[in-house]
């Protein structure tokens, strides 16, 4: 398919229109080759995210998803566990040295992020010193919540100088125990029995929520200042003006005057390209609600 590249341009602020998404695909494949760097796939809607997402995973590794709710699911209702343990999984992977292609949907390109420069995990070993309760301090502040009995991802619990965690990325629950402010064993445990297993002598506990912090970062500058494609930049825009209304009603029914999420004017993303699909052919097409 060599002959594409007579039709592919790659030079930062190129437009392309009337790409099906088969050669979409194939030319964000192009750019990985040709750039040294992050490249951020940023669509109109989490829905045209997944689609590429599932489309260029399957032959790159290196792609990551970051999904998020729209602005009002989000705010009213609740945020998905499962999309927000993947955008946790995707920052994460990001402080890697490997270069990735990431695919957003605008709410996850305007989302607040915890500051890039916070610490957001844990790491215990045998023997440190540390007291219960600043443990306990810790987990509550990385997103964890204190049950009873732990039995699914995401809850601690605390019994005398036990304390019992099922960390997000591991396939079963940890036992902390302690002897006076010392870790004095650390092991898995089975979450149906509660009988101990494994004995482990390091861990590394990641956070299970996004950290609030008062210097916010934006996904932009977690890809270190990535190569940003538009995808529909029509759609982007039609759905960001649906998106600025609804934050504007949402904060004068609650009350609210501080900003919750960045503006595009914030995001200073220096290098653009713009692909405009088949479906739309860079046509304005009007977004509209749907009940």
């Amino acid at each position: 398919m060599k002959f594409l590249d007579e039709y592919f341009k790659y030079e930062i602020g190129t437009e392309i229109s009337c790409l099906t998404s088969e050669l979409n695909i194939f030319y964000i494949l192009k750019l990985c080759e040709k750039n040294d760097r992050n490249i951020i796939v940023l669509t109109s809607s989490l829905f045209e995210a997944n689609k590429i997402y599932d489309s260029l995973y399957k032959i790159h590794e290196n792609t990551l998803l970051f999904p998020m709710d729209d602005f009002l699911s989000s705010m009213i209702i609740a945020s998905s566990p499962e999309l927000k343990y993947k955008r946790l999984e995707t920052l994460d992977k990001l402080k890697d040295n490997k270069k990735y292609v990431i695919i957003t949907n605008l709410m996850g390109y305007l989302k607040y992020l915890p500051n890039k420069g916070i610490k957001n995990y844990l790491e215990l070993n045998t023997g440190d010193e540390i007291k219960r309760d600043e443990l306990v301090s810790s987990l509550s502040a990385l997103g964890y919540h204190r049950e009873s009995l732990v039995t699914m991802s995401g809850e601690y619990a605390v019994r005398g100088f036990i304390v019992d965690l099922f960390p997000i990325d591991c396939d079963h629950p940890i036992r902390i125990e302690f002897d006076g402010n010392k870790i004095d064993n650390i092991k898995y445990f089975n979450e149906n029995s509660q009988m101990s297993m494994d004995l482990v002598k390091s861990l590394k506990i990641k956070a299970i929520d996004e950290m609030i912090s008062n210097d916010k970062s934006s996904l932009y500058e977690y890809a270190n200042e990535p190569l940003v494609v538009y995808v529909d930049k029509s759609q982007i825009d039609a759905s960001y003006t649906h998106l600025y209304d609804d934050i504007v009603e949402y904060k004068e029914s609650n009350n609210i005057n501080e900003d919750l999420m960045f503006t595009m004017d914030d995001i200073k993303d220096k290098d653009r390209i713009y692909v405009n699909l088949f479906s739309t052919g860079g046509i304005n097409l009007k977004a509209e609600n749907i009940i």
